[in-house]
């Protein structure tokens, strides 16, 4: 009989950014209160975007992100690691460290997440047995039921109409007019007024609207010596313990740091064929024009980099509220440039909808050219708040200083 070891309440919060929903979904754990915009803010990943000449899906995830873990610890966690990949000759041993710490740090009830549970993601790992890990993230969330798709028009406003509470009631999920309605990982997410569990609503390609349920435990488990083996060959799994919280100027000061150093083009972060910053734009723009761009990763790379601008924008002003004083006005400044680079990048991911890509996304010249159009508007608008960041990072030096 198999037994398993599980932290039941450890769930993958619904973000693009999976690294940062396996983390978020830690942190709750932990009961340490932060925002997904803090958060994402906080680790430079809201100013992120790295590109390849053909913007595949894999941009998202492959560049170094040891300092993105390095600058959680501002947000009151510690993340540790071990990571190896399958061509190294020490690789099965750092598998077996990875599931011992795993299940030292599971037993001591501290969360803990991994690369490649599933699919090429982070995922949050709640559990195991004697074989593997228990997971929690994409693809882990079932489907319930089908609502009618003339409510999609209440989601998008993220309102709860009495139809709308009466159609969910039907399949036993309550929620009121109050209920607040988020568009996250291309969902509608919201939250059981009874059970506190999250739900979630996807409009399939062919318009129909899908209610699935939290991102629960998996159901089967990732045997622990098939971590890492795979076709991209990387392994990599972490846990996360409470930390000190910093003060709030040096985490936006060393955010805004990390930030400009990658977007200048020349860090130890960004792997070969890869631009970030202004730059990645670039890149993304000549694959538009020359027709070359991968349909799936367009449609990714939308989505992905459109909710890091999203998050910039209310780290900044969440920034502003938290410092407010003489920098209020360049908070200001930069949360707005952000919106309008969010806008732009949500007009492509719009055009090219993930959950709805089709194979013929790269050749369809209409919907390429209105995209291209918003790509050049973003990174225009990428540049000035490049600009606005690199002010308000000189500013609060001074502060610091004073």
């Amino acid at each position: 009989m198999t037994t398993a070891t599980v932290l039941e309440r450890l769930h993958w919060k619904p973000m693009w950014v999976s690294h940062l929903g396996s983390v978020k979904g830690c942190l709750d754990y932990l009961n340490i209160p932060v925002s997904e915009a803090w958060l994402m803010g906080a680790t430079g990943h809201a100013f992120l975007i790295n590109v390849d000449s053909r913007v595949t899906a894999v941009g998202p995830t492959a560049w170094n992100t040891e300092m993105l873990m390095n600058l959680a610890s501002n947000v009151g966690c510690v993340i540790h690691a071990v990571h190896g990949w399958k061509s190294e000759p020490d690789f099965q041993a750092k598998q077996k460290l990875a599931w011992d710490n795993t299940k030292r740090a599971i037993d001591q009830g501290l969360p803990c997440y991994g690369w490649e549970l599933g699919m090429l993601e982070y995922y949050a790992v709640c559990g195991y047995n004697e074989h593997g890990y228990y997971y929690s993230g994409i693809g882990t969330a079932d489907f319930r039921a089908e609502i009618d798709s003339r409510f999609k028009a209440d989601l998008t406003q993220g309102s709860i109409s009495g139809d709308l509470q009466a159609e969910l009631k039907q399949i036993g999920i309550a929620v009121s007019p109050q209920t607040d309605v988020r568009q996250r990982f291309g969902c509608f997410v919201f939250t059981d007024d009874k059970t506190g569990k999250l739900h979630s609503v996807l409009e399939a390609a062919d318009g129909r609207l899908l209610v699935h349920d939290d991102y629960d435990r998996s159901g089967g488990y990732k045997p622990w010596r098939e971590l890492g083996v795979s076709r991209v060959g990387f392994m990599e799994m972490c846990w996360v313990e409470p930390g000190y919280t910093s003060g709030d100027v040096e985490t936006v000061k060393e955010a805004l740091e990390f930030a400009l150093d990658i977007a200048g083009g020349k860090s130890q972060w960004i792997f070969p064929g890869f631009k970030p910053g202004p730059d990645g734009f670039d890149h993304w723009i000549l694959a538009v024009e020359s027709r070359t761009a991968d349909a799936f990763g367009l449609a990714y790379n939308a989505a992905v980099w459109g909710e890091c601008r999203y998050f910039a924008a209310r780290f900044l002003q969440e920034a502003k509220e938290r410092l407010s004083g003489p920098l209020n006005g360049l908070f200001d400044e930069g949360a707005d440039l952000y919106a309008h680079v969010h806008h732009h990048l949500q007009c492509v991911a719009e055009l090219f909808p993930f959950h709805q890509r089709q194979a013929n996304h790269g050749k369809d010249n209409e919907r390429l050219e209105k995209a291209l159009r918003h790509l050049q508007e973003a990174r225009h608008y990428e540049v000035r708040a490049l600009g606005a960041l690199r002010t308000i990072y000189r500013k609060l030096d001074e502060v610091i200083s004073v």
